[in-house]
């Protein structure tokens, strides 16, 4: 049985340094950088440069590495939301989300969780 403590991982908070380093640019629907990002090009390459690669889309981000409950949430932990897993963002703690979402054109930012859409899965990568 896994036990899970609210703990960041080095990969987690690797890719959140990454990631934050892209504030204020623009979401794009496909993005994959470096000019603007979707919400899963963004995590795709923030995990990428600490060594972990993960997949290209939310709805298989959603699946990859361990799935945590809410009590176990840490900054550079994955939140997935809605049922369809159509959108994601990564945790930074203070109760805090930073993640690339639309329209295009908006502003990747960090917005609080609880101002977010439900939430299907939280995901710990690395």
């Amino acid at each position: 049985m896994d036990i899970f403590l609210p703990v960041s991982t080095p990969a987690g908070m690797g890719a959140l340094t990454a990631a934050i380093t892209q504030v204020g640019k623009p979401y794009k629907w496909g993005g994959t950088g470096p000019n603007a990002w979707d919400c899963s090009g963004l995590l795709q390459w923030a995990f990428a440069t600490v060594g972990v690669r993960i997949p290209r889309v939310s709805q298989q981000q959603a699946r990859f590495g361990k799935a945590i409950p809410l009590a176990a949430l840490a900054p550079g932990d994955v939140i997935v939301f809605y049922r369809n897993a159509s959108h994601i963002g990564i945790y930074a703690g203070g109760g805090q989300v930073f993640h690339a979402g639309g329209p295009n054109g908006r502003p990747i930012k960090f917005q609080p969780l609880n101002t977010m859409p439900r939430i299907k899965t939280i995901r710990r990568y690395g």
